[in-house]
């Protein structure tokens, strides 16, 4: 018989939630057209095939009559596009979760937790400005309305309070506010991380092996298995296990500081 593997492969589940956009307009200018359009379209079909095969012998429809369903039902037509046309919204769809905070508008553009540079909160737009680089290193920057994405400021807020509360610039006001995080949008699970090809945030050196990486839990920063620093520059502790001899000395929060060093010599070139 066999002997089975003591060797646990178990990878962390990664998941996201994605966020639909929802009207910012009034919700009578919505309901109000939905209901006569409704109406409309009801009354117009209705006129119309009982004037043409189901003949009233006491009140013959004749000439134009015939043409008055018809008018009905393309006003009511006209009143529920445009019931449709209040009710969308040409905001993007927004993802947050382990991979970072996404933008979807046709193609999916990310930017990853350990690559935004602030998340401020503006109030006279009641709209989440997020700004950093994305997966292609290139800066990116968007804004997230509250009028159009109550949901998903609330949970940015609430996962950057978790993952990298050193970049959130909101205050006590605009918290409020924005209120807590609620259960919404549509769960994904994604598929583990992908190490090998990427370079340690510490040392730059290519991790070649998925077994040589470790992967901070919060930001998702990619450390090569024997540079692993107790804290990550985000904050987030490695366990003891994950820390590697080498870094038990007295320079253990030195991989800290370069990558806190890079973070800062990318700013200061973004700004310059």
């Amino acid at each position: 018989m066999a002997k089975k593997s003591r060797r646990n492969t178990t990878k962390r589940q990664r998941s996201e939630r994605r966020f639909l956009p929802q009207s910012a307009s009034n919700p009578w200018l919505v309901r109000a057209p939905g209901a006569i359009g409704a109406m409309g379209i009801g009354a117009g079909v209705w006129g119309y095939f009982y004037g043409h095969f189901v003949p009233d012998e006491a009140h013959p429809v004749q000439g134009t009559a015939y043409n008055i369903p018809l008018f009905v039902l393309a006003g009511g037509a006209v009143l529920m596009a445009a019931a449709i046309w209040f009710g969308t919204s040409g905001e993007a769809a927004i993802r947050v979760g382990d991979p970072g905070i996404s933008v979807e508008k046709g193609d999916i553009r990310r930017m990853p937790w350990w690559k935004v540079k602030s998340i401020s909160f503006d109030g006279p737009s009641e709209s989440l400005v997020v700004t950093g680089k994305d997966e292609a290193d290139a800066d990116f920057s968007f804004r997230v309305r509250g009028r159009a994405h109550p949901l998903a400021v609330a949970w940015i807020v609430k996962e950057a309070e978790a993952r990298i509360p050193k970049k959130l610039n909101v205050d006590d006001a605009d918290l409020a506010r924005i209120g807590e995080a609620q259960e919404g949008g549509t769960k994904l699970v994604l598929e583990p991380l992908q190490v090998v090809g990427r370079r340690c945030a510490a040392t730059k050196k290519l991790i070649a092996y998925e077994p040589e990486g470790v992967v901070c839990p919060a930001c998702e920063r990619v450390y090569h298995k024997a540079s692993v620093p107790r804290k990550c520059a985000c904050g987030s502790e490695f366990s003891k296990s994950q820390v590697s001899a080498a870094e038990a000395d007295d320079d253990v929060d030195e991989p800290v500081r370069v990558a806190e060093a890079d973070d800062e010599k990318s700013d200061a070139s973004a700004e310059a």
